[in-house]
């Protein structure tokens, strides 16, 4: 995820500051053909590139309407995506409009986030602001511990048909047409979430090898390459075998294991199935 931070501090939902407690995350999508985040988002950071219109949202009421979402997802100047947290998590954001049981933003705690649209028919862009969503949202899940689920991790047009939302199509229009849904998007937010966990092991584990063995995080890194590449240890012998191939089989330590070693099998473990995820 390329997460970048510029508040829409003129915007009069930024200004009246209302706080929340993140409860829940609402994707939108901008219904215009226009995958620039400087329509939105501005003024120019030096990345975004200038909005000759100054048009973006960074005023009082953008085209005389109270709206304000927390991000916006689309393309910086040199066409690379990147999301811009355009107000604090923690706020409460104008995006969702009222439904019949209540409005998702105003009351219940949604934050919300737009994807800049285009024509809706290019792939290779929907499939590169699309990861960056999935990305987005296994971080909001982790940092406020909402689950990835269903009415938790919601669209607009499925808020409208929970009651907590206006009357919207969005992102139903656009996903389906690339294979898409909000039901493969949560799934593939689980899955983001789960492989983040377990990026965050393997570096727990590499930061504690580095601390035993007083080699670089690169040495580390290498050696376990090394290991995985040339151990071939099955699944059944991970807990029996692994240790000794730590310490005979890496570059790391070129000694037998001593009778006090350091590194647990079962994170041990970890690195095997990690570097056989790679491959």
């Amino acid at each position: 995820m390329n997460l970048r931070k510029l508040y829409l501090t003129k915007n009069e939902c930024y200004i009246v500051g209302k706080k929340h407690t993140p409860k829940g995350i609402m994707v939108h999508s901008t219904a215009a053909n226009n995958p620039w985040l400087k329509r939105y988002v501005g003024p120019d950071d030096g990345l975004l590139g200038k909005n000759q219109y100054n048009n973006h949202w960074n005023q009082f009421r953008p085209g005389g309407r109270q709206v304000c979402v927390h991000a916006f997802i689309g393309k910086l100047a040199d066409g690379t995506i990147a999301t811009y947290q355009t107000l604090p998590w923690d706020m409460v954001g104008w995006h969702s409009g009222s439904g019949t049981k209540g409005n998702a933003g105003l009351k219940q705690g949604y934050i919300g986030f737009e994807i800049c649209e285009d024509n809706l028919t290019d792939r290779n862009y929907f499939n590169a602001v699309y990861k960056e969503a999935v990305e987005l949202c296994a971080y909001l899940c982790k940092l406020y511990n909402i689950p990835p689920e269903k009415p938790y991790l919601i669209c607009h047009c499925e808020g409208y048909k929970l009651g907590i939302a206006s009357n919207h199509g969005d992102v139903m229009h656009w996903f389906p047409k690339h294979g898409k849904s909000m039901d493969t998007f949560r799934a593939d937010v689980k899955k983001q979430i789960e492989k983040d966990k377990m990026e965050g092991e393997l570096m727990e584990f590499i930061n504690k090898l580095t601390k035993k063995t007083g080699k670089t995080e690169a040495e580390v890194i290498d050696a376990l390459a090394y290991l995985i590449k040339h151990a071939n240890v099955k699944e059944d012998k991970w807990e029996r075998e692994g240790i000794d191939y730590l310490y005979k089989e890496s570059k790391l330590i070129n000694t037998a294991r001593p009778a006090n070693a350091p590194v647990h099998w079962g994170e041990f473990g970890i690195v095997l199935k990690r570097f056989a995820v790679k491959k």
